[in-house]
C-alpha cells in the first residue's frame, strides 16, 4: 500500500518537475537529510533532559541519606554532651555566680556577662523562671540547669505567697472585726439630728454610719456641682456611695432637702461655659442648647426641649428641676 503510493508520488514529482531518475534519489536524499536535521534538536533535548532529571534525582537521594547520616551524629554527639554535663552539674544560686562561673556552666560569654550585670546592679531572681527573663537566654539551657537551681518554681513560690497572704487576711479579718465592733459601739453613743442635705456641711455627714471624711467631701463636691440635690435618689450617682446603698440608706435616715433650695441655669441667659459645667448637660449637650437658641431665638417654655433630639424623656426629667427660662 505505502509502496504504492510512493511510487504514485514519484511518478507525479517527474511529471511535473521534469526529474530524472537520478535527481528523483537526490529529491528524496535531500528531503531525509532535512527532515532528521529538523528533528534532531528535538531528540537530543529530550535525551538530554531524561538524563538531567535521572542525575538530579540521584542527587536527592544521596543529598537526604546524606542529612540523614548528620542529623544522626548531631543527635548522638548532643546526647553525649548532655549526658557530660549532667554528670559536671551541681546545685547553685544564680544571685552568687559570677562570668567564669556561668561560661563553665555552659553559657556564653556574653550571656554570662548579661547576667552578673543585671545581679551587680541589684537585680535579683526570686524563682527559678526569673532567668528567661534575661535577654538571649536559651530556653534548651534553662531546661538543662532547671533542677540544679537553689530557688523555688513559680508553683511553689505561689503556694508559699497564696499561704502568707491567707495568714496576713486572717490578720486583717480579725483586726476589721475588732475596728468595726468599736466603730458600732461607738457610733451608738453619737445622737445624730436631721439636717438638710444641701446645708450640710461634713461634719454633719461623718456622723452617720459608713461616711468617711472622703466620702463626705464627694458628697458635698458633687452637691456644688449639680446647685444642689433635688432627691436624696442622686445620691446613688456618687462614685464613692454607688456600691454602698446601705450607707446610702443610713444618710435618707437624717437626711431631707428643703424644696427649691437649689439653684437654676437660666436657659436664654447662660453661657455655653456655665451649661457646659453642669454634671447633667456636659459640653455636647450645651453647645446644642445655645446653637437651638441662635436659630430660634429665646425659650419660651421648658417643654421646647423636647423638640431638640439629644434631649429624650429620660434626660428632661433629669435636667428640667435644674433650668428656667425667666
Amino acid at each position: 500500500m505505502l509502496k504504492n503510493r510512493l511510487h504514485i508520488l514519484n511518478q507525479w514529482l517527474r511529471n511535473t518537475f521534469g526529474f530524472s531518475h537520478k535527481e528523483m534519489r537526490g529529491f528524496w536524499v535531500i528531503m531525509v537529510s532535512m527532515s532528521a536535521l529538523l528533528f534532531l534538536p528535538w531528540l537530543l533535548e529530550k535525551l538530554l533532559y531524561t538524563s538531567q532529571q535521572e542525575a538530579y534525582r540521584k542527587e536527592q537521594i544521596l543529598a537526604q541519606v546524606i542529612l540523614a547520616k548528620l542529623a544522626q551524629q548531631e543527635k548522638q554527639r548532643a546526647d553525649s554532651l548532655q549526658l557530660v554535663k549532667r554528670e559536671i552539674y551541681s546545685p547553685f544560686n544564680p544571685n552568687e555566680m559570677d562570668s567564669v562561673s556561668w561560661v563553665n556552666l555552659g553559657a556564653s560569654p556574653k550571656l554570662a556577662a548579661r547576667i552578673t550585670h543585671f545581679v551587680q546592679k541589684g537585680g535579683k531572681f526570686k524563682k527559678k523562671e526569673d532567668l528567661l527573663k534575661i535577654y538571649g537566654f536559651p530556653t534548651d539551657f534553662y531546661k538543662e540547669i532547671e533542677s540544679f537551681i537553689q530557688l523555688p518554681s513559680l508553683s511553689q513560690r505561689v503556694f508559699t505567697e497564696k499561704k502568707a497572704m491567707a495568714k496576713r487576711d486572717t490578720f486583717t479579718s480579725s483586726h476589721k472585726e475588732r475596728n468595726t465592733l468599736k466603730k458600732e459601739k461607738l457610733n451608738s453613743q453619737i445622737i445624730i439630728s436631721s439636717f438638710d442635705l444641701n446645708q450640710a456641711d461634713t461634719t454633719h455627714l461623718v456622723k452617720i454610719r459608713g461616711v468617711g471624711l472622703k466620702t463626705a467631701q464627694q458628697i458635698i463636691k458633687y452637691r456644688e456641682k449639680l446647685g444642689g440635690f433635688v432627691s436624696l435618689e442622686q445620691l446613688s450617682e456618687i462614685y464613692l456611695l454607688k456600691e454602698k446603698p446601705q450607707t446610702i440608706e443610713e444618710i435618707k435616715k437624717y437626711a431631707f432637702i428643703s424644696p427649691n433650695s437649689h439653684q437654676k441655669i437660666n436657659l436664654n441667659t447662660a453661657s455655653f461655659e456655665t451649661l457646659k459645667a453642669h454634671p447633667y448637660i456636659g459640653a455636647k449637650l450645651a453647645s446644642t442648647l445655645v446653637n437651638y437658641r441662635k436659630n430660634n431665638g429665646k425659650f419660651t417654655d421648658i417643654a421646647q426641649l423636647k423638640k431638640i433630639k439629644a434631649i429624650d424623656s429620660t434626660k428632661l426629667e433629669q435636667i428640667s428641676p435644674y433650668l428656667t427660662i425667666e
